[in-house]
Parts: structure tokens; C-alpha cells; sequence
């Protein structure tokens, strides 16, 4: 006999501490139960929050036939509910719809961080350490419960499902729709960190028992802004007729922040079905999450973020996350593909946006009847082998399209008939970037135009029936130019820079520049690196600065070891303007025949500048009239206003521009 029998409207349970009963605490029956309110209760454990009592039969709350509106908790820690070490559940919801149930703790003690979980039956257990059969989930959801609010987005408004003997919290059989499931923490306590895996999956959605036999759901709910990790199972298992299910900004294997790896046991969410219960489709796992699986495999059973079994689990959407990696890529994993899709699941889509990573694979397809799953528009990053991996006739066994040309404005190549061609920037394991799709003719070949920079070009092709291929053998397009810019520095010089992160078969670069005739000439030849797939920097000093041009334009010229060649963007540098008058130091100085003098003009002024000997007397007149802003350089042959040869000795320059006077010494030596 429970506790309470409750068949009534508006009531409320509030601070009291239940426990050592042995059955259920609350008994909630019929559609006449509801807006009943049950916050700040100890439930089978004392008042401290800190000794659960062992009693056998002991089960929470459940509800049973209709209850509605009902809430349990809430988002502040004084209507927070502590709920564990039950023989049963912890809670559990059949045929009841739109209860509230928000921030309790399910399966730990007051603290949120000391494990007493539910659902031990046979045998007592704080926290499970191995599978059990025999053991219960903390929380279940049953038997069309429909439109049922789990957790939410505002702060304190998760509950902390963790510790529980087998599965957390299980949403099970045709009509448990609609569903709502937020920001809980499913395998981790309080703190969003500290790993306190349930039993078996975090989250179970699963279709109809054995007993009653086919049927589509659940279907429609919404799981999103849940942390799904340190379980002792997959993460998520989406069993049998589940369907129309999304999931959004998940965290699964992963801290609360998706920075610190928390792997879950086998899978990060795992789809699979048999003939007699149906199958998962529809479902739609994007965006947002972050995804990752890290524990050891075999070959014949292996892991993955994804994983996608049996026959009819199909038309499942992936898309939008980051699987075995997180955005700032400090996650990766050490053992497992970021997707698996095998034993003749068909139809499912894997992209676009997706971030793939991997130990051995991105994407492994296996089986021969695993056939029409489309791999579309993702980067794959840092996997050890293939990017997309078809094993044992996968995917009807598509070729991948053969590149026969390219350069850095099209790739051409061979293909099925009317195949749909997508190509990227990348190598066999890697897709860098997503360049764009193009559909092959009647006799299989492709043109696509557009920018592919300087890099290695690679492709995928899909065939009516949705099956993606492999990646192509790539290309190369000579040389990937990651930067390239010119800046100017001390005295009129101007530095060039530029990067290189992949280089194949380079001889090296010209740096050129243009003249005022609008020509390009080239100042230097700095020797490339052949091929190699490390980055390499470049810097070339430009020096020689002409002083009537506005601005320097440089480019630069690659050269492969064919004689191939291809120019970069050009890169313009306007004219520095000095900042003062300034007579720079003459050179050479002592000079035997000529002397180069450079002047320094922040604006436009009439300029006079003379040579004068020891005494005083001028002997030369080296310019008289408007210098233009900028830097300007004259040159003296030593001679006199009558072009007789000084002979040596020493000499003063004297420079007067508007009403500013520079004076400087040299000295002639024959």
C-alpha cells in the first residue's frame, strides 16, 4: 500500500522527509489528479540529504491514468526534491501528461555529488559498476505519456539523473509523444563534471515491449541542452519504432562545457531495431551537438559518436554537429570513428555541417546490404585513415570519381553517368573545406568552375539511389598559398610575407613588382621546398623606393620544377609620407666621385639645395625648385655650377625648404 493515494486536484507536499516505506511514497491515479505540487521533499533518504534508507519495495512517485499538470520540484534549490536509493524508480509516469518535473536530484544525495542510485532491486548497490539486467532505470516514462516538461532551459530548472542501477531516464512505447527533455544531467552530478554514470544509457527511448508486438514511437520529442555522459552503456540508445525525435545542443561524452572528456561506455547515441518492435527512423540529431565516443573497441563490434544498426533504421538525419571533436579542438578520441552505420541501415543522411573526427575512420560504412546513405557537405579532420571508409560492399560499392585536371580555378574528372559530383579542399583522410557539387554528363564527365586556391582537391560522387562514394584520389593544384601580405617599415622599405601550407614539386617564388610603366620586373628568386605537406614562411625586403610613385604594387610569381606557373593576388602599398624635413646622411660618405643625397619632404615646398667649400664660397647649385611630398634622391658628380672637377677636401650641404634650414659634411677623396 503507498504512502499517498492521491485522486484529487491541488495539492501540495512540501519540506517533509519520507522514507523506509515499502512501497510506493506517492500514488497518483486518474485524470482527476492534477496541479498537485510536491517541492523540497527528501524522499527514501533522511533529513541531512545524506543516508538513503535500504527498504525493499521502496519506489517514489508515480502516476498512473491521466494525472495532468502536475509538478515535481522546481528551479530553486529550496523546491528541489532529493530522490534516491530506491529499490524501484524514482519516478515514474504512465499514461500522464504535461507534469512539470524540474530540478531534483535523482539517483545522488543533497550534496549533488555523493551517488545513492535508484532501481538496485535484488541487490543494494549506491551507484552501479557493472551491467544489470535485473536493475530498473531512475525515471520512467510510459504508455503514451504525452507533453511531459523534464528539466528546461532556465537556470536550475535541470535534474540530475545520475548514479541510477541500469538506465537513467527512459521514455518507452507508442504515444509517449511530445515530450520535452532539458538541460538534465544524465551520468554526471552537480557540478556538470564529476562523472556518475547511470547503469546502462543515460537516455533510453525505445519503441513497444515484446507483448505488444509493432508500433511507431516514441515519437516527436524534444531532447536538447543535455549533458549524456559517463554511462556505462551508449550515451543515448534510440531502440526500436522511435521516431521524429530531434536532439539539440546536447553534450554527450563530454563535460557540461563540451571541453573535458567524459566518454560513455560503448556509444555516443546508438540506433537500432529488431523485426518484431520496428526500427528508428526519422529522427533528426542536429544541431548543436557535441558528440564524442573514446573507449576501447574491436573490430567486429566498434564504437562511434553515430552508430546506426539493423535493417529499417533509416531516413535518420546527422546533422550540424561536431562528432569525436569539439569547436576549439581540444577533443578528440583516442579509439573510435566519429560514424558507423552497418547490418543494412539504409537511407540516412549524414550532413551537411557536420565536424568529423576519428581515430581510424570519419564515417565507416559496413555490409553489403547497408546500401543509399548519403554523406554530404562535412569537414573531416584529424582521422588516421579514410575520411569515408565503405567496407564490404557498402553503399552498393559506389566508385569514387576519378580527377584528371585542375588548377586553381576548375577541377575535371570522371565519374558514373549523371553522377553528383560534391569536391573539396583536402587529401584521402581530410576535407578540408566544402567547394562545391556539379552533375556529371551522360558519359560520366564533370567541369566545375570556381576557386580552389593552391591546395589538394578531392571529391565524393552520389548516385540516384542517395549512396556516396569514397574520396577521390586527389589533385593537386601546385601550391596552397595561405598568406600573402606587404607592409611598409623604417625608411621607405617595404617587407613582404607569405605562407605556404602545402607545397608540391615548387621550385620556388619571383617576387615581382611593378613599374611605372606598368610592367612587372622582378627583384629576387627565393627557392621553394619541393614538395611537402609542412607550412613554410617566406620574407623578401624591398628597399629600392621610388620616390615619385604613389604606391609600390607586388606580386608573386610560383614556379613549379615543370616550368609550370602560377601568380598571386597583388598587393598594393601606399607611398609612406615622412613626418619632417630631413637631409639623410649622404652615401657614400667619404665619397671619390659621386654622393647620393636623400631628402625627406612631409608636404610640397620650394627647395634649394647647394654645396659650399670650407670658406664658405658655394660651389654648386644641386637643385633649385618645388619638391612634391615624399622622399626624393639627388645625386652630386662633385663637380662645379661649370662642371669643373673639386678636388678633394671637405664640403658642406646645405638644404633650405620653405623656411627650415638642414646643413650636413662631406668629404671628397680623389
Amino acid at each position: 500500500m503507498p504512502a499517498f493515494i492521491i485522486r484529487s486536484a491541488y495539492n501540495k507536499f512540501i519540506n517533509l522527509s519520507i522514507g523506509a516505506f515499502p512501497s510506493y511514497l506517492f500514488r497518483l491515479y486518474g485524470s482527476e489528479s492534477h496541479h498537485n505540487v510536491f517541492q523540497g521533499l527528501y524522499l527514501n533518504i533522511d533529513v541531512t540529504g545524506r543516508y538513503p534508507y535500504r527498504m525493499v519495495k521502496s519506489e517514489g512517485i508515480r502516476m498512473t491514468d491521466g494525472p495532468h499538470h502536475n509538478l515535481i520540484g522546481g528551479r530553486t534549490p529550496q523546491e528541489r526534491n532529493i530522490m534516491c536509493g530506491f529499490y524501484g524508480r524514482a519516478i515514474y509516469l504512465e499514461r500522464s501528461h504535461y507534469n512539470i518535473v524540474q530540478g531534483n536530484y535523482i539517483g545522488v544525495k543533497k550534496n549533488g555529488l555523493d551517488p545513492a542510485g535508484n532501481g538496485w532491486t535484488n541487490e543494494w548497490a549506491a551507484f552501479p559498476t557493472r551491467h544489470r539486467a535485473d536493475a530498473l532505470e531512475g525515471f520512467l516514462v510510459t504508455d503514451g505519456s504525452r507533453g511531459n516538461q523534464i528539466g528546461g532551459l532556465e537556470p536550475g530548472a535541470g535534474n540530475v539523473i545520475a548514479a541510477n542501477l541500469r538506465t537513467g531516464l527512459r521514455l518507452q512505447s507508442t504515444g509517449t509523444d511530445s515530450n520535452i527533455i532539458q538541460g538534465n544531467y544524465c551520468g554526471v552530478a552537480a557540478d556538470g563534471r564529476t562523472p556518475l554514470g547511470n547503469g546502462e544509457a543515460g537516455l533510453w527511448i525505445e519503441g513497444n515491449l515484446p507483448d505488444r508486438g509493432l508500433g511507431v514511437g516514441p515519437a516527436y520529442n524534444l531532447v536538447e541542452n543535455n549533458v549524456v555522459s559517463a554511462n556505462l552503456s551508449s550515451g543515448i540508445q534510440m531502440r526500436y519504432g522511435s521516431q521524429y525525435n530531434r536532439f539539440i545542443n546536447n553534450r554527450i561524452g563530454t563535460d557540461a562545457a563540451g571541453a573535458v572528456a567524459l566518454p560513455n561506455s560503448h556509444n555516443g547515441i546508438y540506433f537500432f531495431g529488431d523485426l518484431l518492435r520496428g526500427y528508428p527512423k526519422y529522427n533528426e540529431l542536429g544541431p548543436g551537438n557535441i558528440i564524442l565516443a573514446d573507449s576501447v573497441d574491436t573490430v567486429k563490434d566498434p564504437w562511434a559518436a553515430v552508430r546506426l544498426d539493423d535493417p529499417n533504421t533509416s531516413y535518420n538525419h546527422v546533422f550540424g554537429n561536431y562528432l569525436c571533436c569539439n569547436p576549439e579542438g581540444t577533443l578528440s578520441s583516442r579509439y573510435n570513428s566519429a560514424v558507423y552505420i552497418s547490418k543494412g541501415a539504409h537511407h540516412n543522411l549524414i550532413g551537411p555541417d557536420n565536424v568529423i573526427s576519428g581515430k581510424n575512420y570519419g564515417v565507416w560504412i559496413r555490409h553489403d546490404s547497408t546500401v543509399c546513405n548519403t554523406i554530404t557537405r562535412n569537414r573531416i579532420i584529424d582521422v588516421e585513415d579514410q575520411a569515408i571508409f565503405l567496407d564490404s560492399g557498402a553503399n552498393a560499392n559506389l566508385p569514387a570519381p576519378q580527377l584528371l585536371n585542375g588548377n586553381g580555378t576548375m577541377v575535371s574528372g570522371k565519374t558514373i553517368p549523371f553522377g553528383l559530383v560534391e569536391l573539396f579542399l583536402g587529401s584521402g583522410n581530410r576535407l578540408a573545406e566544402y567547394l562545391g557539387e556539379i552533375r556529371a554528363d551522360e558519359n560520366g564527365d564533370f567541369i566545375w568552375h570556381g576557386s580552389t586556391g593552391d591546395g589538394w582537391a578531392t571529391a565524393t560522387v552520389r548516385d540516384s539511389s542517395g549512396n556516396t562514394s569514397m574520396l577521390a584520389v586527389s589533385i593537386v593544384t601546385p601550391v596552397e598559398l595561405e598568406a600573402f601580405r606587404a607592409e611598409r617599415c623604417e625608411y621607405g622599405r617595404v617587407r613582404l610575407f607569405w605562407r605556404t601550407s602545402t607545397e608540391t614539386n615548387n621550385l620556388g617564388f619571383y617576387v615581382q613588382k611593378r613599374l611605372e610603366n606598368g610592367e612587372f620586373h622582378s627583384l629576387a628568386f627565393l627557392p621553394g621546398f619541393g614538395t611537402t605537406t609542412s607550412p613554410h614562411d617566406y620574407a623578401y625586403e624591398d628597399a629600392d623606393q621610388n620616390a615619385t610613385q604613389e604606391s609600390s604594387v607586388y606580386r608573386l610569381l610560383q614556379m613549379d620544377q615543370d616550368g609550370s606557373r602560377h601568380y598571386s593576388q597583388e598587393w598594393t602599398v601606399a607611398r609612406a609620407l615622412p613626418s619632417e624635413i630631413r637631409l639623410a646622411p649622404a652615401y657614400p660618405n667619404p665619397f671619390n666621385s659621386t654622393v647620393s643625397i636623400t631628402i625627406d619632404m612631409p608636404a610640397a615646398l620650394h627647395a634649394v639645395v647647394r654645396a659650399f667649400d670650407v670658406q664658405g664660397r658655394q660651389v654648386a647649385c644641386l637643385y633649385d625648385g618645388m619638391l612634391a611630398a615624399g622622399s626624393h634622391t639627388l645625386k652630386w658628380d662633385a663637380r662645379t655650377d661649370r662642371a669643373a672637377p673639386l678636388a678633394s677636401g671637405v664640403f658642406w650641404l646645405e638644404l633650405i625648404a620653405g623656411d627650415q634650414r638642414r646643413v650636413q659634411k662631406i668629404m671628397l677623396l680623389r
